[in-house]
């Protein structure tokens, strides 16, 4: 049965990766999973391959076996949570669950920021109204249409920058950390019944 890490928003592991005091979940310390983020979208997204060796913890790819004496069997560890290859055998494929969970981090952080987009938009669309219905019937006029082309594409980037950002950011990651604890806890109860 897998044993349960604690998922760290913003500390990778302090571990060394090849000590061998202490068992795997001592040594991984915190899964950072903001350090597997931008793999596992590539992977998700068909920029990388989905095949190959894979951590069966956290589906970091593994590097190639290093030979170790006296055994000569290749084992590798995982330069993310520190699992060695020949504790928990390597997978050949990232699971389609474990994509949507990073892939949910990137669609939320996207709403958000375009939401603040749109925004900023509309913004400067109510601006121009108010300096179309504040100005006089002269040349004046065409001041809301500078502001509405200007002041769009301005605000648009300041609400989606700098507010959209932050938030999604905070969000998307709030929202991949629950899914990603839910299924661990779900693979270890499968685990622990037992089942395939």
């Amino acid at each position: 049965m897998l044993d349960d890490r604690s998922v760290n928003e913003q500390q990778p592991s302090t571990a060394q990766p090849g000590s061998d005091s202490g068992t795997t979940a001592e040594r991984s310390g915190a899964l950072s999973l903001d350090e597997l983020q931008d793999q596992m979208e590539s992977i998700a997204l068909g920029q990388s391959p989905n095949e190959g060796r894979f951590c069966a913890f956290c589906y970091g790819r593994l590097s190639e076996p290093i030979r170790r004496r006296p055994s000569r069997l290749p084992a590798s560890l995982c330069e993310y949570c520190g699992t060695a290859s020949d504790q928990l055998r390597p997978v050949r494929e990232v699971p389609a669950e474990v994509l949507g969970i990073y892939l949910a981090k990137r669609r939320r952080e996207g709403l958000i920021v375009n939401l603040f987009a749109f925004l900023g938009i509309f913004l400067a669309l109510a601006i121009s109204a108010g300096i179309w219905l504040a100005t006089p019937d002269n040349l004046w006029k065409i001041a809301p249409f500078a502001v509405l082309v200007l002041g769009s594409y301005y605000l648009a980037r300041v609400a989606g920058y700098n507010v959209g950002v932050p938030l999604g950011s905070t969000s998307g990651r709030k929202l991949r950390n629950e899914r990603w604890t839910a299924y661990l806890q779900g693979r270890n109860t499968v685990e622990a019944l037992g089942e395939p």
